[in-house]
């Protein structure tokens, strides 16, 4: 916002129409965003790195300019082109992203451990700052900064926006183990697309949650446990098999964090396609990954028009005397758009 821009303080439909302005200010950058999430200038960039976000221009406040000989500031060096006042140019960065897109998101089945009980903090909107992202102007204590200098209408320097402060909190222990199907199936699409939708899931957990702690899995006929570089960078290939997969993560999380201490989450992306030759022993395994884990979340890109091997598999394994068990949640990703909607699907239980 440049100190051109006013508005009469007591104008009652000024201050309506800025409400207006800002709330679909902040639809219209929702509405772009999911378009953004799987783009290269967005995934693997650092939280504090600013993203330019073209939104088209909304014509309905009532705004008014500071009378005629007044020069605001701005970094055109020319007369604008044809197209350019239909848009404004949005900066945000990517914690500020995650914040539209996946702040209400909570972990599923999130339980008190009596000895899992870390301590750590938490930020609360209960400060000022005199800088910071359009969705956080505080519209009251901006107006009220007007008001001291006489003014009937708002410059730049007078905006105020609601920030946080960080107090100390206990924190639940956690722990989430990512497993990616690097199989010769996964093509660079199907790849792509589990990539991108593990990389918000990684981005938001550290956000909202970030004593948890991460682990990362690779997977074709035997798994391999991997860091976080090498979990969206590394390649291998060969056949599709979980068993020992999920068996590999059942030793790890009973060693290292048993079922009494920590809340468990398990987030698997595949196309859906294993060997067929498991049996009972697949079931069984599966059913005490359910019952022993607060989540255990399947996203299946590009997988089968129908009903793919592991979806049915899946399926049969959490269904028990006819109920479905909490713990599972599967959703599918066909496209980038489809993302955003499968991670709400897992976490949130949306569309189960």
């Amino acid at each position: 916002m440049n100190g051109g821009m006013t508005m009469d303080l007591y104008d009652h439909k000024g201050e309506l129409d800025r409400q207006w302005y800002l709330r679909k200010l902040s639809q219209a950058i929702k509405a772009r965003l999911p378009e953004l999430i799987t783009q290269e200038a967005v995934m693997g960039s650092a939280p504090d790195k600013r993203i330019r976000i073209a939104v088209r221009k909304l014509e309905e406040p009532d705004f008014r300019y500071q009378p005629q000989g007044y020069q605001g500031q701005g970094s055109g060096s020319g007369p604008g082109q044809d197209g350019e006042d239909d848009v404004v140019w949005i900066e945000m960065t990517t914690e500020e992203i995650m914040d539209l897109l996946l702040e209400d998101l909570k972990l599923p089945r999130l339980d008190d451990k009596p000895r899992g009980v870390l301590h750590g903090e938490e930020d609360r909107y209960d400060d000022v700052a005199t800088n910071g992202p359009w969705a956080n102007i505080d519209k009251r204590r901006s107006l009220y900064q007007a008001a001291k200098e006489g003014r009937d209408y708002l410059k730049e320097d007078d905006l105020r926006y609601r920030t946080w402060r960080t107090y100390p909190k206990p924190v639940t222990a956690a722990v989430i183990t990512l497993v990616r199907d690097a199989s010769g199936s996964m093509d660079e699409s199907k790849r792509y697309l589990s990539k991108s939708a593990a990389w918000w899931l990684v981005q938001w957990i550290r956000r909202q949650y970030r004593y948890a702690e991460i682990r990362y899995f690779l997977h074709t006929t035997v798994p391999v446990e991997v860091d976080e570089k090498d979990f969206f960078n590394r390649e291998i290939t060969g056949g599709t098999a979980i068993l020992s997969t999920y068996q590999t993560i059942l030793q790890l999380w009973d060693h290292d964090f048993p079922h009494d201490d920590w809340n468990r989450y398990l987030l698997h992306f595949s196309d859906g396609d294993i060997w067929s030759d498991y049996g009972r022993e697949l079931i069984e395994i599966i059913r005490t990954l359910l019952s022993t884990s607060s989540l255990l979340g399947y996203f299946e890109v590009e997988g089968h028009k129908g009903v793919s091997p592991l979806w049915s598999l899946f399926r049969k394994s959490a269904e028990v005397n006819g109920h479905f068990h909490p713990a599972m949640r599967m959703a599918k990703i066909d496209s980038k758009e489809h993302i955003l909607p499968a991670i709400r699907t897992v976490i949130d239980g949306h569309d189960m």
